[in-house]
Protein backbone atom coordinates (compact mmCIF):
# COMPACT_ATOMS: atom_id res chain seq x y z
CA UNK A 1 0.00 0.00 0.00
CA UNK A 2 1.16 3.52 -0.55
CA UNK A 3 1.05 6.38 1.73
CA UNK A 4 0.57 9.81 0.48
CA UNK A 5 1.04 13.72 1.85
CA UNK A 6 -1.57 16.41 1.19
CA UNK A 7 0.98 18.73 2.95
CA UNK A 8 4.08 20.24 1.14
CA UNK A 9 6.03 17.80 3.49
CA UNK A 10 4.96 14.30 2.33
CA UNK A 11 2.02 12.24 1.92
CA UNK A 12 1.99 8.90 2.24
CA UNK A 13 -1.02 6.84 0.61
CA UNK A 14 -1.30 2.84 1.27
CA UNK A 15 -3.29 1.40 -1.63
CA UNK A 16 -4.15 -2.29 -0.88
CA UNK A 17 -3.74 -4.38 -3.58
CA UNK A 18 -6.80 -6.53 -2.72
CA UNK A 19 -8.40 -5.25 -0.77
CA UNK A 20 -11.12 -7.77 -0.04
CA UNK A 21 -8.31 -9.46 2.17
CA UNK A 22 -8.55 -7.19 4.85
CA UNK A 23 -11.95 -7.28 4.41
CA UNK A 24 -12.18 -10.72 5.43
CA UNK A 25 -10.72 -9.89 8.43
CA UNK A 26 -7.50 -12.41 8.30
CA UNK A 27 -5.51 -12.63 11.79
CA UNK A 28 -2.01 -13.31 12.76
CA UNK A 29 -1.69 -17.24 13.70
CA UNK A 30 -1.00 -17.31 17.57
CA UNK A 31 3.08 -18.28 17.69
CA UNK A 32 2.19 -19.25 21.65
CA UNK A 33 -1.36 -20.64 21.40
CA UNK A 34 -0.57 -22.06 25.42
CA UNK A 35 -0.74 -18.80 26.68
CA UNK A 36 -3.11 -16.00 26.83
CA UNK A 37 -3.45 -12.92 24.46
CA UNK A 38 -2.29 -13.52 20.70
CA UNK A 39 1.65 -13.80 20.29
CA UNK A 40 3.23 -12.55 17.17
CA UNK A 41 6.86 -13.17 16.72
CA UNK A 42 8.76 -10.13 15.38
CA UNK A 43 12.65 -9.36 14.41
CA UNK A 44 14.77 -6.61 12.17
CA UNK A 45 16.25 -9.41 10.03
CA UNK A 46 19.69 -8.29 7.99
CA UNK A 47 17.83 -8.36 4.80
CA UNK A 48 14.16 -6.93 3.68
CA UNK A 49 12.23 -7.64 0.67
CA UNK A 50 15.47 -9.11 -0.27
CA UNK A 51 17.81 -6.06 0.25
CA UNK A 52 19.69 -5.13 3.18
CA UNK A 53 18.34 -3.77 6.50
CA UNK A 54 19.54 -0.07 7.27
CA UNK A 55 17.84 0.05 10.67
CA UNK A 56 19.76 1.60 13.38
CA UNK A 57 19.09 1.05 16.78
CA UNK A 58 17.20 4.30 17.58
CA UNK A 59 14.70 3.10 14.56
CA UNK A 60 14.37 -0.03 15.91
CA UNK A 61 13.50 1.44 19.33
CA UNK A 62 10.59 3.47 17.30
CA UNK A 63 9.49 0.29 15.98
CA UNK A 64 9.31 -1.34 19.69
CA UNK A 65 7.11 2.03 20.52
CA UNK A 66 4.59 1.33 17.67
CA UNK A 67 4.61 -2.31 18.52
CA UNK A 68 3.47 -1.17 21.98
CA UNK A 69 0.92 0.81 20.50
CA UNK A 70 -0.71 -1.46 18.99
CA UNK A 71 -0.11 -3.77 22.01
CA UNK A 72 -1.71 -1.92 24.59
CA UNK A 73 -5.26 -1.54 22.48
CA UNK A 74 -5.51 -5.49 21.69
CA UNK A 75 -5.05 -8.65 22.81
CA UNK A 76 -1.71 -9.31 20.63
CA UNK A 77 1.58 -9.20 22.28
CA UNK A 78 4.56 -8.71 20.35
CA UNK A 79 8.24 -11.11 21.09
CA UNK A 80 11.22 -10.33 19.23
CA UNK A 81 12.78 -13.92 18.23
CA UNK A 82 16.02 -14.36 16.59
CA UNK A 83 16.19 -17.57 15.50
CA UNK A 84 12.44 -18.21 14.16
CA UNK A 85 12.25 -18.76 10.60
CA UNK A 86 11.56 -15.37 7.89
CA UNK A 87 8.70 -17.17 7.03
CA UNK A 88 7.06 -17.19 10.46
CA UNK A 89 8.01 -13.62 11.82
CA UNK A 90 7.03 -9.82 11.35
CA UNK A 91 10.11 -8.38 9.48
CA UNK A 92 10.88 -5.03 10.39
CA UNK A 93 13.46 -2.54 8.79
CA UNK A 94 14.52 0.41 6.70
CA UNK A 95 16.00 -0.20 3.22
CA UNK A 96 16.35 2.12 0.03
CA UNK A 97 12.60 2.15 -1.86
CA UNK A 98 12.59 4.61 -4.87
CA UNK A 99 14.73 7.79 -3.41
CA UNK A 100 13.24 10.37 -1.54
CA UNK A 101 9.79 11.83 -1.65
CA UNK A 102 7.84 9.35 -3.30
CA UNK A 103 7.35 6.02 -1.76
CA UNK A 104 7.61 6.24 2.02
CA UNK A 105 7.32 2.39 3.26
CA UNK A 106 5.63 -0.96 2.18
CA UNK A 107 4.22 -3.44 4.71
CA UNK A 108 2.04 -6.57 3.66
CA UNK A 109 1.68 -9.91 5.03
CA UNK A 110 1.97 -13.78 3.61
CA UNK A 111 -1.04 -16.24 4.80
CA UNK A 112 -1.88 -19.21 4.41
CA UNK A 113 -4.90 -22.02 5.16
CA UNK A 114 -5.02 -24.16 8.15
CA UNK A 115 -8.11 -26.13 9.50
CA UNK A 116 -10.23 -24.21 7.20
CA UNK A 117 -9.43 -20.94 8.14
CA UNK A 118 -6.55 -18.23 6.60
CA UNK A 119 -4.62 -16.33 9.13
CA UNK A 120 -1.48 -14.28 8.83
CA UNK A 121 2.60 -16.35 9.31
CA UNK A 122 4.52 -13.46 7.96
CA UNK A 123 4.80 -9.90 7.90
CA UNK A 124 6.51 -6.92 6.64
CA UNK A 125 6.85 -3.13 7.16
CA UNK A 126 10.13 -1.70 5.35
CA UNK A 127 10.37 2.23 5.52
CA UNK A 128 12.50 4.22 2.91
CA UNK A 129 15.90 4.52 3.48
CA UNK A 130 16.09 7.69 1.48
CA UNK A 131 14.02 9.49 3.57
CA UNK A 132 14.65 12.38 5.73
CA UNK A 133 13.04 11.00 8.40
CA UNK A 134 12.47 12.76 11.97
CA UNK A 135 13.99 10.09 14.79
CA UNK A 136 11.84 11.69 17.53
CA UNK A 137 8.56 11.15 18.75
CA UNK A 138 6.33 13.31 20.37
CA UNK A 139 8.55 16.77 19.02
CA UNK A 140 5.79 17.82 16.37
CA UNK A 141 6.10 18.07 12.89
CA UNK A 142 9.65 19.23 11.94
CA UNK A 143 9.83 21.00 8.31
CA UNK A 144 11.35 19.00 5.50
CA UNK A 145 11.20 15.96 7.70
CA UNK A 146 8.67 13.09 8.09
CA UNK A 147 7.64 11.46 11.04
CA UNK A 148 9.37 7.68 11.51
CA UNK A 149 7.16 6.73 14.22
CA UNK A 150 3.92 7.40 11.90
CA UNK A 151 5.02 6.07 9.08
CA UNK A 152 6.21 2.82 10.60
CA UNK A 153 3.31 2.66 12.82
CA UNK A 154 0.67 2.88 9.50
CA UNK A 155 2.79 -0.48 7.78
CA UNK A 156 2.35 -2.20 11.07
CA UNK A 157 -1.14 -1.74 10.97
CA UNK A 158 -1.46 -3.34 7.49
CA UNK A 159 1.12 -6.43 8.56
CA UNK A 160 -1.59 -7.02 11.68
CA UNK A 161 -4.97 -7.13 8.37
CA UNK A 162 -5.62 -3.31 8.84
CA UNK A 163 -7.09 -1.77 5.91
CA UNK A 164 -6.63 1.98 4.66
CA UNK A 165 -9.12 4.24 6.88
CA UNK A 166 -11.29 7.18 5.41
CA UNK A 167 -10.69 9.39 8.36
CA UNK A 168 -7.94 11.92 8.19
CA UNK A 169 -7.61 11.54 12.34
CA UNK A 170 -6.30 7.85 11.51
CA UNK A 171 -2.80 6.38 11.44
CA UNK A 172 -4.77 4.00 9.03
CA UNK A 173 -5.81 7.17 6.63
CA UNK A 174 -3.48 6.92 3.38
CA UNK A 175 -2.39 10.18 3.35
CA UNK A 176 0.54 10.85 5.58
CA UNK A 177 -1.06 14.61 6.83
CA UNK A 178 1.19 14.98 10.01
CA UNK A 179 2.81 13.29 12.99
CA UNK A 180 0.44 10.91 14.85
CA UNK A 181 1.48 10.03 18.73
CA UNK A 182 -1.16 7.91 19.39
CA UNK A 183 -3.51 5.66 18.03
CA UNK A 184 -7.27 7.82 17.13
CA UNK A 185 -10.44 5.80 18.51
CA UNK A 186 -11.22 4.53 14.61
CA UNK A 187 -7.91 2.87 14.41
CA UNK A 188 -8.66 1.30 17.67
CA UNK A 189 -12.18 0.28 17.17
CA UNK A 190 -9.86 -1.56 13.87
CA UNK A 191 -7.63 -3.54 15.43
CA UNK A 192 -9.99 -4.44 18.17
CA UNK A 193 -12.41 -5.58 15.73
CA UNK A 194 -9.91 -8.11 14.33
CA UNK A 195 -7.41 -9.16 17.63
CA UNK A 196 -10.32 -8.01 20.46
CA UNK A 197 -9.41 -4.92 23.20
CA UNK A 198 -7.13 -5.28 25.94
CA UNK A 199 -8.16 -5.35 29.22
CA UNK A 200 -7.52 -2.00 29.61
CA UNK A 201 -4.60 -2.20 32.17
CA UNK A 202 -1.58 0.01 33.00
CA UNK A 203 0.24 1.89 29.74
CA UNK A 204 2.54 -1.44 28.15
CA UNK A 205 0.25 -4.21 29.82
CA UNK A 206 0.42 -7.59 28.00
CA UNK A 207 3.21 -6.43 25.73
CA UNK A 208 5.83 -8.44 25.14
CA UNK A 209 8.16 -6.71 22.63
CA UNK A 210 11.41 -6.69 24.47
CA UNK A 211 10.85 -10.58 25.20
CA UNK A 212 14.08 -12.12 23.36
CA UNK A 213 13.50 -15.83 22.19
CA UNK A 214 17.06 -17.41 22.68
CA UNK A 215 18.46 -19.37 19.37
CA UNK A 216 16.53 -22.80 19.24
CA UNK A 217 18.52 -25.91 19.73
CA UNK A 218 16.99 -28.27 17.44
CA UNK A 219 16.32 -28.44 13.64
CA UNK A 220 12.72 -28.75 14.40
CA UNK A 221 11.63 -25.03 13.48
CA UNK A 222 13.56 -25.48 10.87
CA UNK A 223 10.82 -28.23 9.80
CA UNK A 224 8.56 -26.02 10.50
CA UNK A 225 9.68 -23.53 8.03
CA UNK A 226 9.72 -25.98 5.32
CA UNK A 227 6.12 -26.84 5.46
CA UNK A 228 5.25 -23.04 5.87
CA UNK A 229 7.81 -22.18 2.96
CA UNK A 230 5.23 -24.70 0.60
CA UNK A 231 1.67 -22.94 2.16
CA UNK A 232 2.57 -19.36 1.99
CA UNK A 233 0.83 -17.21 -0.06
CA UNK A 234 2.82 -13.47 -0.10
CA UNK A 235 0.74 -10.91 -0.48
CA UNK A 236 2.10 -7.06 -1.23
CA UNK A 237 0.36 -4.53 0.32
CA UNK A 238 1.04 -0.95 1.02
CA UNK A 239 3.24 1.48 -0.77
CA UNK A 240 3.81 5.22 0.84
CA UNK A 241 3.95 7.77 -2.11
CA UNK A 242 4.12 11.25 -1.49
CA UNK A 243 2.03 13.41 -4.19
CA UNK A 244 3.23 14.67 -7.08
CA UNK A 245 3.40 17.96 -5.95
CA UNK A 246 5.54 17.55 -3.25
CA UNK A 247 8.22 15.18 -4.70
CA UNK A 248 11.88 16.46 -4.96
Amino acid sequence: MRLISAAAVSVIFVMALSVNVFADGITWVDQKPWTSGLDVYYDFRPTIMGQGNWITSKEENLARASLQMWSQVSHVNFIQNSGAPATSILNIGVTPIDGPWNVLGRGGYGYTSAGGFWHIVNGVAALDAMENWDLRRGNGDVPGTIDFFTVMSHEIGHALGLDHSSNPNDVMYPYYVGARNWLSSGDIQSVQTLYAGSAGGSAGAGFGALTVVPEPETAGLMLVAGALACLIKLKRHRRVTAPASSRA
